[in-house]
């Protein structure tokens, strides 16, 4: 399966779980968003077992997406995951920074782990090339892809134009042609990029002069478990990190099943109406007092408040919302996150699916 593939389904709701297997990494990058180091407390496994073992062959997500950190700090836990999650029918993807990737060999647990994979997405970028060089990653790429899995490119940097980037592409490219889908994104301030200060980065929320459109937000697709536990119904940082307002938490995953944060994806009415018509449009309908310049923090600001739960009510009860949401779920698949909207077309490199094209 190619990354575009994945992609198709990204704003589809609950069709893809986040599981964040650590906090803890042993790089050291300049732009981590969660400041990972290995100091920080470690995950609790049980709650990410548990809800694992909630899958069926009847109900699961399609995709179950293992992050952290770095997941293969954990390779007992992620073979266990990644094999359970599997056995009800999921599709497994993993991303790494590839840590073990310049030692002589990969250590026997790791590549256990590793052969449980469907697909990797390894971060390559100027902030990983001390520690894990290019070319050792260009061969790690080459060996899971002759192993029969997936693989794809997570890459970061200034925008277009910037070196690291050109060069990196150019030698995928070189190496692989279409077979390695490349994911370009943006610096963002978060973690230790917001430390960065001399670098441009790419802020989150709308421009605060835009018009209150309705914009859907497909953040809220897919679920995630962070690593304290908690399941929130949101995948940006800040949330992930705990910020979350009480509209996009779902719960602790030690106590829900599956088919119980399917549910809250799908069905409340505050998720589906963010993830069609966007807070900013929410909050313009049931409490204007509320708007903010940008979508996320609009969105922090509108939970609990009973004139946007009742407009939320009232935008999803609509007879035409189904195919709203149909329309919106097949825009967001050419819209990634953060992404340069130049080089979006190489996230779909090798299939059918139109390549993105920049708007203005």
């Amino acid at each position: 399966m190619r990354m575009s593939d994945i992609l198709q389904w990204r704003a589809t709701p609950a069709a893809g779980l986040y599981l964040h297997v650590t906090r803890r990494c042993p790089l050291s990058c300049g732009h981590c968003s969660m400041r990972s180091t290995m100091h920080l407390a470690e995950t609790d496994p049980a709650p990410l077992r548990s809800l694992v073992d909630s899958f069926t062959a009847d109900d699961h997500p399609r995709f179950v997406c293992l992050t952290g950190g770095e997941p293969l700090l954990r390779p007992g836990l992620v073979r266990s995951l990644s094999s359970t999650a599997k056995r009800a029918g999921s599709y497994v993807v993993m991303a790494t920074g590839g840590f073990f990737i310049s030692k002589p060999t990969v250590p026997p647990a790791i590549d256990d782990a590793l052969r449980t994979i469907d697909h990797v997405v390894l971060s390559m970028d100027a902030f990983h090339e001390p520690e894990v060089p290019r070319h050792l990653s260009i061969e790690f790429l080459r060996t899971v892809l002759d192993r029969g899995q997936g693989a794809s490119v997570q890459l970061v940097g200034t925008g277009p134009a910037d070196p690291y980037v050109v060069a990196t592409i150019e030698d995928l490219r070189r190496a692989f042609g279409d077979q390695v889908a490349i994911l370009v994104g943006t610096l963002v301030p978060v973690g230790r990029g917001a430390d960065l200060g001399t670098v441009r980065l790419v802020e989150r929320d709308d421009d605060p002069s835009a018009t209150v459109a309705a914009q859907g937000c497909p953040m809220l697709s897919w679920p995630v478990v962070t690593d304290d536990g908690s399941v929130v119904a949101c995948c940006d940082q800040h949330v992930v990190d705990g910020a979350a307002a009480p509209h996009l938490r779902i719960g602790a995953a030690a106590q829900l099943t599956w088919p119980e944060i399917r549910a809250f994806v799908e069905q409340r009415p505050m998720s589906r109406a963010i993830r069609v018509f966007g807070p900013r449009y929410l909050a313009a309908k049931g409490a204007p007092e509320l708007l903010q310049p940008g979508a996320c923090s609009t969105c922090h600001a509108v939970g609990g408040h009973d004139g946007v739960d009742a407009a939320a009510a009232e935008l999803v009860s609509s007879p035409t919302l189904s195919l709203i949401e149909g329309v919106v779920q097949r825009d967001a698949i050419t819209r990634l996150p953060n992404g340069v909207p130049e080089l979006a077309h190489l996230a779909f490199a090798g299939t059918a699916v139109a390549a993105p094209r920049r708007r203005g």
